[in-house]
């Protein structure tokens, strides 16, 4: 590994560092909502409306790319809008306004997401698959930061100012990618390059693009990852608000809730590492996926404080296992149109999923209780595991 790439490949892990240090924020979003007394349906149209822009995202930045070189220009418009709307929220008493803002934060982040992903996939081209694995874990640790940064912080401070400080990691990761990019001019001017001059932007295409008409085995994929990401929303939705309504505890220990979760994600990559070069991509995508299952069963079934910590120590298969494997997954099948498939996918295995999930939350939790919310997100997680199974043999034989 040259100078030149070493330089590339730090600016990577600075701008990924401060974006997650930023996006742990979403630790409080619920419960900024529930203490301005959003609660039951206004509640569940706030969280589904971070969530209907996951789903408008990909669709908004399929033919935004067509209009933008290099798909890192585009990452630091979104980046700024991020990083400018956060600290707005906690200032905003209006249902409607903060509806808004709202929105325009989760589209910017859920946008971001798929191109940080296409753009760490483009400096690890050359580069051993496991490298990837490596960089994504800095952003790991940046959420981690985040989180221990508000758990020191959380009884000094109120939460308008920590989403200041949480703004600042946007700041970070703006300037980031400005030095990744100024590193890229000479070294290699097709880094990051989006092809937009071909007949894929045709809407018959994109279509195709979409369902994955194409792939049957990939779409049937996506389908098992889309109850699990549902079954995931759920669980980490109201996660704050179930540890302080029913284990009476305050916004610190959410963080230190959160900290667990960050702070176990970083060994779980370096597993997922380890079973990819033993064992192959399809093995972190089947195991991270049983993980993620066993995670919220313990979560749902659980009878104490600690075997609902157990649960969150798993909490990383999911985003080290499942989401970044199935970014691999992506990038190993469609080459030639990566970073649009990158963010459409994100409808069938986020955006979609997501806003349902969500919606379903508020709606349990207003006629039921909390737990039941758990109890739900456990057995769609069962659901994605018979759709599953059946694909095992052929993703060994297709990502071995």
């Amino acid at each position: 590994m040259n100078f030149q790439t070493s330089k590339v490949i730090f600016w990577y892990i600075l701008s990924s560092f401060g974006f997650f240090f930023g996006l742990s924020a979403i630790q409080f979003h619920s419960i900024l909502f529930e203490s301005k007394h959003f609660v039951g349906m206004p509640f569940s149209l706030l969280m589904v409306t971070g969530s209907f822009a996951g789903i408008l995202s990909p669709l908004v930045m399929a033919f935004a790319l067509k209009y933008f070189k290099k798909s890192i220009h585009i990452l630091w418009l979104l980046t700024a809008i991020a990083g400018l709307s956060l600290p707005l929220m906690p200032h905003l008493s209006s249902f409607p306004l903060l509806l808004g803002v709202y929105f325009l934060h989760t589209f910017s982040v859920w946008s971001i997401f798929p191109l940080q992903m296409s753009c760490g996939l483009d400096i690890c081209r050359t580069q051993k698959p496991s490298l990837f694995f490596i960089l994504r874990s800095f952003g790991t640790m940046g959420f981690l930061s985040g989180c221990l940064f508000s758990y020191f912080l959380v009884h000094s401070k109120n939460i308008e100012w920590l989403y200041n400080y949480f703004a600042l990691g946007f700041l970070l990761s703006f300037l980031g990618l400005f030095f990744l990019n100024a590193s890229t001019t000479q070294t290699d001017s097709q880094l990051f390059a989006i092809s937009s001059k071909n007949k894929f932007y045709s809407k018959k295409n994109m279509l195709r693009l979409l369902v994955f008409i194409k792939d049957p085995l990939f779409l049937r994929l996506l389908i098992a990852i889309f109850f699990l990401s549902w079954a995931n929303s759920m669980a980490i939705g109201v996660k704050g608000n179930y540890l302080i309504n029913i284990f009476h505890l305050d916004e610190s220990q959410v963080s230190f809730a959160w900290i667990l979760c960050a702070g176990f994600e970083i060994p779980i990559m370096y597993f997922c590492i380890f079973l990819i070069k033993r064992y192959g991509l399809a093995t972190v995508l089947i195991f991270s996926a049983l993980a993620t299952m066993v995670r919220l069963g313990l979560m749902a079934v659980t009878p104490s404080l600690p075997f609902f910590y157990a649960g969150l120590l798993l909490h990383g298969f999911y985003y080290a296992g499942v989401v970044t494997g199935i970014g691999m997954c992506i990038d190993r099948s469609y080459k030639r149109y990566r970073t649009l498939f990158q963010i459409i996918a994100t409808l069938i295995y986020a955006g979609i999923p997501n806003s349902i999930g969500n919606f379903m939350t508020g709606i349990i939790w207003e006629n039921f209780n909390l737990k039941t919310v758990y109890y739900a997100s456990f057995g769609l997680a069962i659901v994605s595991l018979l759709l599953f199974y059946p694909l095992i043999p052929r993703l060994r034989k297709r990502f071995s």
